[in-house]
């Protein structure tokens, strides 16, 4: 049995819409998907299905929270000194 080991569904995709993608292509190949932080991720229990859905929408919000606080960043700095990298 082929397997791949990730930390978090965090580290695997930071949208939802990719998550589901990328589970459902591992299971219609033979590959298991191990994560560290969250166990059972290829159970069909529609508990599990939704607790990991609910997991990949906070990932999506997290990232969403680091775009804006960097484009913050870079208009400060921006507004600052005229330039910014």
């Amino acid at each position: 049995m082929k397997a791949i080991v990730i930390e978090g569904l965090s580290r695997l995709a930071r949208n939802l819409y990719v998550q589901e993608a990328i589970l459902r292509d591992l299971q219609a190949n033979g590959v298991e998907l191990i994560s560290v932080q969250e166990p059972d991720l290829g159970k069909r229990d529609p508990a599990r299905e939704r607790f990991r859905q609910i997991m990949g929408e906070f990932a999506e919000y997290k990232k969403q929270m680091i775009v804006l606080k960097l484009r913050a960043a870079r208009e400060r700095k921006r507004a600052a000194t005229g330039r910014c990298p």
